[in-house]
C-alpha cells in the first residue's frame, strides 16, 4: 500500500545584522542566497562540476539536489521540476529591512518515498545554509558609512522543527546517520476532521497569492477556486514523491461545502506588479460549522505547501486561524527606520549623482577672496 503524503517544516528566528535591500521579491532573494550556499557547501561534486546533478552517481548520498538540481535528476517528472521543498516566509512590509529587524523564515519539506531519509538531511542542509548566508549575505550590496558595500544579513537564532499542519514545535537537532526522521511530521488523513463550534474561520494571506481561473487572474480569494487549486497541488506533490494522492476533488462533500461557504473580504489588497504579484491580507470564511470543519484540514494543508504561482520561493503562503506574531515582520521605530533608509538612499548612484560635488581647496580660496 502506498504511504500517505508526509511533510515537516523548519523555522528559524533571526535578526537583521546588516541592512537588507532585496531588489525584488524577498522570496526570490532569499531562495537565491540559500541555493548558492547549498550548491557551494552541500554539493558533493568538485568545484568544476557542482550543480551537475543529471546522471550523478552521488545522488543517493546528496542532501541538496532537490534545491540545486536544474531539472529532475531522477527523471520521474516531465515538464517543470516540482521540488519537494517550499520556503515559509512571513509578511515583509518593505523592500528594505534595517538592522535589528526580527525575521522568522523556514521551509516545508516533503518526504520522498524513493529517498525516505532525504528530508532529514535536507533540513540539516537548510540550517547549515542559513548559517552560511548569515555571513555571506542576501539581496543587494549596501554601503554602511565608510565601510565597503556588502550584502545584507540575517542572523540564525532559535531553530525548531514544526508540524506545518498543527503548528506544534520542538527544538531542532541535527539528524545523525542513524536518525534521519524528523520528530514532528504531518501525514494527510482524509478522516482527520475536528469539529468547529463557530460559524466563521479566519484566513490571512501572508505572501502574494496568484490564482488563475479560465485564463483570468483573480484579484481576491474565491473559495471554490482556492480549494480546487489546493487539491490539484496536493495531488501533484504526492505524485512527484511517490505518495498516495489525496484526491480531494473526488470528495463531493468538500466541493459542495466550498460552494456554500461565503468569503468576507476584511482588507485584501494586491501586492506586486499585475503580471507576477498576488493578493495579500485577511479574509473571513462564513458558513455552517460543519462545512467549515470539512474545509479546515484542506486549507491547513494548502497553508503548509502554498498555493498558486511561485510557491517555491514563498509565494502563496497563508495562515488558517489566529495569526502568530512571527508571521509578520515588524520594523523598528519610524525614527530609526527613516534614518537607516535615508542613509541607504544616499549611497545609491542616482542619489550621489544629484548631490553637489565638494569644492576643492582652490575654489574655497577663490570664493573667500571675492
Amino acid at each position: 500500500m502506498t504511504q500517505p503524503l508526509r511533510i515537516t517544516a523548519i523555522e528559524i528566528d533571526g535578526n537583521v545584522t546588516r541592512p537588507i535591500q532585496f531588489g525584488g521579491p524577498p522570496g526570490d532573494a532569499l531562495h537565491d542566497a540559500l541555493r548558492e550556499a547549498m550548491l557551494k557547501r552541500g554539493c558533493l561534486r568538485d568545484r568544476a562540476h557542482k550543480g551537475q546533478c543529471m546522471n550523478c552517481a552521488l545522488l543517493p548520498q546528496c542532501a541538496v539536489w532537490p534545491v540545486v538540481a536544474p531539472a529532475d535528476p531522477t527523471q520521474r517528472q516531465r515538464g517543470p521540476f516540482l521540488r519537494p521543498v517550499v520556503l515559509r516566509l512571513p509578511t515583509i512590509p518593505a523592500q528594505s529591512l534595517p538592522v535589528g529587524t526580527p525575521v522568522t523564515y523556514g521551509a516545508t519539506i516533503v518526504q520522498d518515498v524513493t529517498f525516505p531519509t532525504l528530508w532529514g538531511a535536507l533540513a540539516a542542509a537548510f540550517v547549515h545554509s542559513a548559517r552560511q548566508i548569515a555571513e555571506w549575505g542576501v539581496g543587494l550590496q549596501v554601503r554602511e558609512g565608510e565601510r565597503a558595500a556588502r550584502r545584507g544579513a540575517i542572523s540564525v537564532g532559535r531553530v525548531r522543527w514544526v508540524d506545518p499542519v498543527t503548528g506544534e514545535s520542538a527544538p531542532f537537532f541535527f539528524p545523525t546517520e542513524g536518525s534521519l526522521e524528523p520528530p514532528l511530521t504531518a501525514h494527510y488523513d482524509a478522516a482527520a476532521i475536528a469539529p468547529i463550534d463557530r460559524h466563521t474561520l479566519h484566513v490571512t494571506f501572508l505572501t502574494p497569492t496568484r490564482l488563475v481561473a479560465a485564463g483570468t487572474t483573480l484579484r481576491a480569494p474565491d473559495l471554490a477556486i482556492l480549494v480546487r487549486r489546493i487539491a490539484e497541488r496536493l495531488d501533484a506533490v504526492a505524485e512527484r514523491v511517490g505518495a498516495a494522492m489525496p484526491d480531494i476533488l473526488m470528495n463531493e462533500t468538500i466541493t459542495e461545502a466550498a460552494g456554500r461557504v461565503r468569503v468576507r473580504d476584511a482588507g485584501v489588497r494586491w501586492l506586486g506588479d499585475p503580471a507576477k504579484g498576488g493578493f495579500v491580507g485577511p479574509v473571513t470564511l462564513v458558513g455552517e460549522s460543519a462545512d467549515l470543519a470539512m474545509l479546515a484540514p484542506v486549507l491547513r494543508w494548502g497553508a503548509a505547501l502554498g498555493v498558486g504561482k511561485g510557491t517555491l520561493t514563498g509565494n502563496g503562503r497563508f495562515v488558517v486561524g489566529p495569526l502568530p506574531p512571527s508571521a509578520v515582520v515588524t520594523l523598528p521605530s519610524n525614527e530609526a527606520e527613516d534614518a537607516l533608509f535615508a542613509a541607504d538612499d544616499q549611497q545609491r548612484p542616482e542619489a550621489r549623482s544629484r548631490s553637489p560635488r565638494p569644492q576643492s581647496n582652490r575654489s574655497l580660496k577663490r570664493n573667500r577672496n571675492r
